[in-house]
């Protein structure tokens, strides 16, 4: 790395300094201390600091309790992602095409990724309690049939609490598919079309491989 270099890049470097210094004291150095006390025995309430080794780590992994969850968030991420992708990619090549009000319905999807986490569980806490107040159980007494304990239930908890994350996240997934697919030239279906494809074919052989993917 040559002096022009580091000349060129130094507004660069200055500009990053506040993020990474942010950065590094509220996530590095926590990990640190953390990774650093996991090999310890020592509470608050105690003065003395004993080191156990891997005695905590046979514990954690020891615990079923522990075990339950990280299958939970395991089965969480997978779900979230896949059901996120599957569902944004095929609205946002049809949110990049000359729909009418695309505008709009861009605006409406991207909504929820807005919004505070804090605002969205109170929302939909209203909307699946199985209490007399909540809203899909209000509609589901009224057609006859009975109450579903939406987030009380351990088999169904999970499903919805993916569910709620899929309609927040699922507008930020859009935005970035239809920044990557806004990246591929509009010649390459302008070529493909003379050339006889159809929509399907466009899709398969110039967005697909054309894609950055979120």
């Amino acid at each position: 790395m040559n002096a022009n270099h580091v000349k060129r890049n130094l507004p660069y470097i200055f500009m990053a300094i506040p993020a990474v210094s942010i950065f590094s004291v509220f996530f590095i150095i926590p990990l640190i201390f953390t990774t650093k006390y996991s090999f310890y025995n020592w509470t608050n309430f105690s003065p003395d600091i004993v080191f156990s080794g891997l005695k905590n780590y046979k514990q954690l992994l020891a615990d079923g309790i522990i075990l339950k969850g990280l299958k939970n968030t395991l089965v969480f991420a997978i779900l979230t992602v896949s059901i996120q992708s599957l569902i944004s990619l095929p609205v946002s090549v049809l949110l990049n095409s000359k729909l009418r009000g695309r505008t709009i319905y861009r605006g409406i999807f991207f909504a929820p990724a807005v919004l505070s986490t804090l605002v969205v569980g109170y929302l939909w806490k209203y909307i699946l309690s199985a209490s007399d107040y909540g809203l899909i159980n209000q509609v589901l007494l009224k057609l006859g049939f009975e109450k579903i304990n939406f987030l009380g239930n351990g088999k169904i908890a999970i499903f919805s609490i993916i569910a709620i994350s899929v309609w927040q996240w699922f507008g930020w997934s859009m935005v970035i598919y239809i920044g990557s697919l806004q990246s591929i030239s509009g010649d390459l279906y302008e070529a493909a079309s003379v050339d006889g494809a159809n929509s399907w074919q466009q899709f398969w052989h110039i967005t697909l491989p054309g894609l950055h993917l979120p």
